[in-house]
């Protein structure tokens, strides 16, 4: 049986406004990761294409530079555990 309390509703808010709040940056991240995926299997198939290796590199320095503004994205430890979890907060 589990029991609700008022603190367990207001992480359960905390938590969906995070998750809304952040939908976006985790939409172009992965929009960013698939583009960079398909752009390197374009330059394995033509390597020396100038074009592709212009655009994979592109690629990369806009996910890093997302992975730098937004280190949750890349976290060993789940962004819902390290802020909600059972430790509250001490990860």
């Amino acid at each position: 049986m589990v029991f609700w309390s008022l603190g367990n509703l207001n992480e359960l808010r905390q938590f969906e406004d995070f998750r809304r709040s952040k939908q976006p940056v985790e939409e172009a991240y992965l929009k960013l990761r698939i583009d960079l995926r398909d752009a390197e299997a374009a330059m394995r198939a033509d390597p020396e294409n100038v074009a592709w290796q212009n655009r994979v590199k592109e690629l990369k320095k806009q996910l890093q530079e997302l992975e730098q503004k937004e280190p949750w994205l890349v976290s060993e430890v789940p962004v819902e555990l390290a802020l909600w979890g059972a430790t509250g907060g001490l990860l």
